[in-house]
């Protein structure tokens, strides 16, 4: 009786820890996929226009500074 309830123990003690590294790696995934996401949305949005307006600078084709949610539509 008594060693059946230590390998119970056991048992639990390793599905507890199988546990904790199944939560550790969907938060590592979850954490690289969010990082991923990021970095694709700063290169589209920021970098990306960046690059545009400053190789139109060089050619001194200047224009109105983009707003915010419009960007420059309204001319």
């Amino acid at each position: 009786m008594r060693k059946d309830l230590s390998s119970r123990w056991k048992v639990r003690k390793i599905e507890e820890e199988l546990l904790v590294v199944v939560a550790k790696i969907i938060l590592s995934v979850l954490a690289g996929g969010f990082l991923l996401v990021f970095s694709h949305l700063y290169e589209q949005l920021i970098l990306r226009p960046k690059g545009l307006r400053s190789k139109l600078q060089k050619q001194e084709i200047r224009g109105r500074p983009p707003s915010f949610l419009l960007g420059n539509i309204l001319a």
